[in-house]
């Protein structure tokens, strides 16, 4: 083995996955792997390389990405065994305000499967951490690919090493309260409130004089293509749209399609009370025959069947 070839295996990061109850690996499940962190580290190069040139031309970041992507350094068949890199010793292109790309490269990666890899994501210090490091932006690009498609991945169990020669350690899934955490769901905030008010109003030729408003509402509308609530995620066929209501300081979403009234102090609490009732009444519907359902609730349950997929 060559001193190139060795720093690569002593680096790497080495991933084995296997398929659930002894079933071979699907292969849609192990490109999923390999693109979630291609993709997380990409991420985690950006953004940290952000930090020290906040100017830089999208130019200068394709060739960072392209200087610092993963390579697999070793790969066997038994199972699913492969070990990931950044090409640490070499580098084709100069990166401005990067003094040693080497150094950087060697750093960045190890920083990565630190912060990343390793992390304990039930640990309440490391998500306090990992909070302090990274925005709620940056850490939807760099955690919510490893958790949906690794950690979370029902479909495979997945470990990680440091090192050809490091402990095998299996990814822990993580508590949906600690998820919630480290991946809140954006808020969808409303640029501008639309007011909807009953009015009096004065004509006279072609001008117009407001005499009185009375009660007034705000309203802004949702769109979920998919809903999730602890451990389920319903992907949707087709968009669900839900009206969002502000109305003395109390949020609501509303889908008259569905019956579904949610209510919350914010716009996130009234999202989640909204997901809990369409994840009740998709199970309790279905768990039910039709002839002790209205032709209402029927229609909804039909409904519900052909869009969640």
């Amino acid at each position: 083995m060559s001193m190139v070839e060795e720093k690569l295996h002593k680096n790497a990061i080495y991933i084995k996955v296997e398929g659930l109850n002894h079933n071979p690996v699907p292969i849609e499940e192990a490109i999923k792997v390999l693109k979630a962190l291609s993709d997380s580290y990409s991420s985690y190069v950006d953004i940290k390389y952000s930090k020290i040139n906040e100017g830089a031309t999208k130019q200068i970041k394709a060739g960072l990405i392209e200087e610092n992507s993963l390579i697999i350094v070793d790969l066997k068949f038994e199972s699913l065994n492969f070990g990931l890199s950044p090409l640490v010793n070499l580098y084709h292109k100069e990166i401005p305000k990067i003094k040693n790309q080497i150094v950087w490269k060697d750093e960045t990666f190890f920083d990565f499967k630190q912060t990343v890899i390793s992390s304990d994501l039930n640990n309440p210090d490391s998500l306090k951490k990992i909070n302090n490091l990274f925005t709620v932006e940056e850490r939807q690009r760099v955690y919510k690919p490893i958790v949906d498609d690794i950690i979370n991945n029902k479909k495979i169990i997945a470990y990680y090493s440091n090192g050809i020669n490091g402990e095998r350690k299996a990814f822990v899934k993580i508590k949906e309260s600690n998820k919630r955490i480290l991946l809140p769901r954006p808020e969808k905030k409303v640029p501008e409130e639309l007011k909807t008010s009953l009015a009096l109003v004065e004509i006279r030729g072609n001008s117009s004089k407001v005499l009185e408003l009375f009660d007034n509402t705000s309203s802004y509308s949702l769109k979920f293509n998919e809903i999730i609530f602890e451990e389920s995620v319903y992907k949707l066929k087709h968009p669900i749209y839900a009206d969002l209501i502000k109305q003395d300081g109390v949020y609501s979403i509303e889908s008259t399609q569905l019956s579904i009234h949610a209510f919350g102090q914010t716009i996130e609490e009234a999202q989640l009370n909204f997901f809990e009732e369409f994840d009740f009444i998709y199970h309790r519907y279905n768990n039910l025959p039709n002839n002790l359902l209205t032709d209402k609730v029927i229609e909804i349950k039909n409904y519900l069947n052909s869009i969640v997929i």
